[in-house]
Parts: structure tokens; C-alpha cells; sequence
């Protein structure tokens, strides 16, 4: 006969045993999935973190979840920490992840745990990998490129040099330029000026469009140039005209001139009656003004442009002009010097030798200042006028002294005596010592290095 009794508790007890582990299986799944959604949200963010420097994972995040993978069991420890679950969890969100998880994997140990959350991990992962860092010069190469001052390469043809003139500082030219650049918004023959002209007139200008989008600009210009004269030396100068042309819109942080020197020259048919052709030279580079012009982006009082400087030596022929226009004054030179052989007593005819030196030296400086600049340097022209009147009253003072003494109330021959030695010895010591002087200062002006 049946037992009743055993067979209920039999049955209760294996009730009681399936409830048990139901409630105690439940909280277990949970506990995983949410540990599990913990840790992948945490790669998610690091990843994402990441993710504009390298599109893959870094190294120890995968050697985590690899850990992860192969522990299928839980500690009592990993238990302990697993049911640590945030705040404000119900049942509703509960079946939302493990909706979310559909399956879920085993949560990494503590070991794998504290490694993936160890700081130098997160220094690991945050860094930028080659590949990322490759991406990232990539794209600001072009950034740099557009920032990068555009450089024309120019050049310059003088076709002609006239219109010399020292008085009022100018001489005119006629040359052609030209800009080679493939910058669409970049027009050189509506840009470009001439700095240091009176006036000049831009006669023709053409565009032509060459291979690979290369543009060929070309101006030509006439123009009057001021120019400094540098007469210390002259007629035995030297003289470095200079042509400065500069953009009117760009700056030297958007503009630097590229020089083209084996085509820049000067025209071989440029014939210059007085002066010799030396020199020829092209420059490019910076010049920086005092001022901001006014504009508000600039701060420290300055402003910086890209300068074409054309540079041409000029050496005058001077032995010609020399005679032509010192004439007069070794007239009046030799003039005073006659006045020597004249005798002492003879003080009349002295005295109008000298006038007529005086008067022929005067007339000479007239003519010579009217063709020069005023300059507050000693020049040659100076010197040579200079010693000219000095020698010429020197001359005059012997022949008024002599007069003086012989006229005397009491005559005293003693200064009579001297008075006629001083004579004999200057018709020597005058001609030779102007001679002397007149030989070292010139030579010095043909001889001067520039």
C-alpha cells in the first residue's frame, strides 16, 4: 500500500528545490548581462574615443574579451561584484537588456577586469596609431598648401634708357615684364606698380594660357623714375639706376616673387652716348614699411610686401665731359698764374690778370651747379672750384701787399726784399701745387670703388 504521507513529501520537496533554484538562476542571468552590457558600453566609449584617430581596436581590449570568452563560470567574488546594480533598475529595463543581449557572453574575470581599467591601458587606447596619424598630415596638407604665399616667377627686358636728367633727379625707361603662375585670382598686369616712378603708363598687356593651366602675363611700361645722383665723383661717376615694382594688393604673406634671371637682361641695340652698360641684376625679396597702412589685422606697426628690384650700373664717359667743362676754369687758373711773370710794379696789369681769372671762374661754376643737383656733399666739382678761387687770391693778396709796402710813408726795404722772393718762389710752388692737387682728386674719382 501506498504511502501517502511520503510520497507528499517527496513531492514538496522537489517543489521547494525547483523554486529555489528558478529564484537563485534569475538573478544569476541578470547579473552576467548586465556586467556584460557594463563592459562592452565601456569599450563602446573608448572605441568611439577613439575612432577619429585608427578604425581598429586597440590590442588589450581585445585580449580581454578573449579572457572573457573563455571564462564560462563565475566566482563568488565576480558574483559579489556582478550584482552591484546601478540605482534606479526595474523590471522593465531588466528585460530590455536582455533583449538587447540575445546572447549574452560571460563577464570577463577580475584580473581581465582591472587590466582593461588600468591607466596605462587607457593611455593606450586614447593614442593615435600610425595609420591614424598618416590621415591626419593627409588632411592638413592641403589646408597648408592653400596657406602658402603664391610665387610668381617674373622677369624683365629694358628695351630702352633715356631722359637722363641730374637736376631734377629722374631718367626715363621702357622695359617689359612678365609673370609666369597658374593662380586664377592672380592678374600681375592689373597689380603691379612701379613704386618709385613719377608716372609711368602700363603701353600693353596680354595673358596667354600655356600648358597645364601655366599663365604667361606680360606688361610693358614707360615710365619716369626718380633717382638720387650720386655726383661726389663726378664726372667720373657711377651711377646704379634702380626700377622697384611691388604689388598693390598682396602682401609678402601672399605674395613672394620668383626670379627669373638667365631672361631678364637689357636690349643689346640700348646705346648710350655718354656712359658705359656694366652691370645688370634682378632681385627679389622683402621690404617692410613703418606703417600697417591702416589695416586692422596688423598690430605691431608694420607691414611686409614682396619687392622685383631692377638694378643697372651705368659708368659715365667722363674724360670728355671733364675738358668740356672745366675749360674755363684752367683758364682762369692759368690766367692767375701769368699774373706771377708780371713785375711787382707792374700792379695794374696783375690786378686785371686776376679780375679776368675771377670773373672766368665765376662764369664756369654758374654753368657747371646749373647741370648738378644740390647735395650737401663735398664733391669733386667742389674741390676743383674751391682751389681754383684760392689760388687765384692768393695771388691777389702778393700783388695788393706789394703795393701796400712799396707805397709806404717809410720804404722798408727788407719787406720790399721779401714781398719779391715770395713772388719768384709762387710763379713755381703755384702752378705746381694746383697741378698736384688736381691730379690726386681725380685720380682718386676715377679710381673709387663702388
Amino acid at each position: 500500500m501506498i504511502n501517502f504521507t511520503l510520497l507528499k513529501s517527496v513531492l514538496l520537496v522537489i517543489l521547494v528545490t525547483s523554486v529555489v533554484t528558478k529564484s537563485i538562476s534569475f538573478p544569476l542571468a541578470y547579473a552576467q548581462n548586465t556586467t556584460v552590457e557594463n563592459i562592452n558600453q565601456s569599450n563602446t566609449l573608448t572605441t568611439s574615443s577613439t575612432s577619429h584617430h585608427s578604425k581598429s581596436v586597440p590590442l588589450k581590449v581585445k585580449r580581454a574579451t578573449k579572457a572573457n570568452s573563455k571564462n564560462k563560470k563565475l566566482s563568488k567574488n565576480q558574483l559579489k561584484t556582478k550584482k552591484s546594480v546601478p540605482a534606479g533598475t526595474n523590471k522593465t529595463k531588466r528585460s530590455q537588456l536582455q533583449n538587447t543581449l540575445p546572447e549574452p557572453t560571460p563577464a570577463p574575470t577580475v584580473a581581465a577586469a582591472k587590466s582593461a581599467a588600468s591607466p596605462e591601458n587607457k593611455v593606450q587606447e586614447t593614442a593615435p596609431t600610425p595609420t591614424s596619424a598618416t590621415t591626419v598630415q593627409t588632411e592638413a596638407a592641403p589646408a597648408a598648401a592653400e596657406s602658402s604665399p603664391w610665387q610668381p616667377k617674373a622677369g624683365v627686358f629694358v628695351t630702352a634708357l633715356y631722359g637722363f636728367d641730374l637736376r631734377n633727379q629722374s631718367f626715363n625707361i621702357t622695359f617689359w615684364s612678365w609673370f609666369i603662375h597658374h593662380y586664377d585670382d592672380y592678374k600681375p598686369e592689373e597689380t603691379t606698380e612701379i613704386v618709385n616712378a613719377h608716372s609711368y603708363l602700363r603701353e600693353k598687356t596680354a595673358v596667354d594660357l600655356k600648358d597645364h593651366n601655366v599663365k604667361w602675363a606680360q606688361v610693358k611700361f614707360t615710365g619716369k623714375i626718380a633717382h638720387n645722383w650720386d655726383i661726389a665723383n663726378f664726372p667720373f661717376d657711377r651711377q646704379t639706376l634702380k626700377v622697384i615694382m611691388e604689388d598693390s594688393k598682396l602682401d609678402y604673406a601672399g605674395l613672394r616673387y620668383m626670379v627669373d634671371k638667365p631672361n631678364s637682361r637689357i636690349d643689346s641695340n640700348v646705346q648710350l652716348p655718354d656712359w658705359n652698360i656694366i652691370g645688370f641684376n634682378l632681385q627679389g625679396g622683402p621690404v617692410s614699411y613703418n606703417t600697417t597702412y591702416g589695416d586692422p589685422d596688423l598690430e605691431d606697426g608694420e607691414s611686409t610686401y614682396g619687392r622685383l628690384t631692377v638694378n643697372i650700373i651705368l659708368e659715365r664717359k667722363g674724360t670728355r665731359l671733364f675738358f668740356n667743362m672745366f675749360t674755363a676754369l684752367y683758364v682762369a687758373f692759368i690766367l692767375s698764374s701769368i699774373a706771377f711773370f708780371v713785375p711787382l710794379d707792374n700792379t695794374s696789369a696783375r690786378l686785371s690778370l686776376a679780375t679776368a681769372a675771377i670773373f672766368s671762374a665765376v662764369g664756369n661754376k654758374y654753368v657747371v651747379d646749373s647741370m648738378l643737383p644740390p647735395t650737401a656733399t663735398l664733391t669733386l666739382v667742389d674741390k676743383l672750384q674751391a682751389v681754383t678761387f684760392l689760388f687765384i687770391g692768393i695771388m691777389v693778396i702778393i700783388t695788393v701787399s706789394y703795393a701796400y709796402v712799396v707805397n709806404a710813408a717809410q720804404l722798408n726795404k727788407t719787406k720790399e726784399e721779401l714781398m719779391k722772393q715770395i713772388n719768384r718762389y709762387g710763379e713755381v710752388i703755384f702752378p705746381l701745387s694746383y697741378f698736384l692737387l688736381n691730379a690726386y682728386w681725380i685720380y682718386g674719382a676715377i679710381s673709387y670703388k663702388y
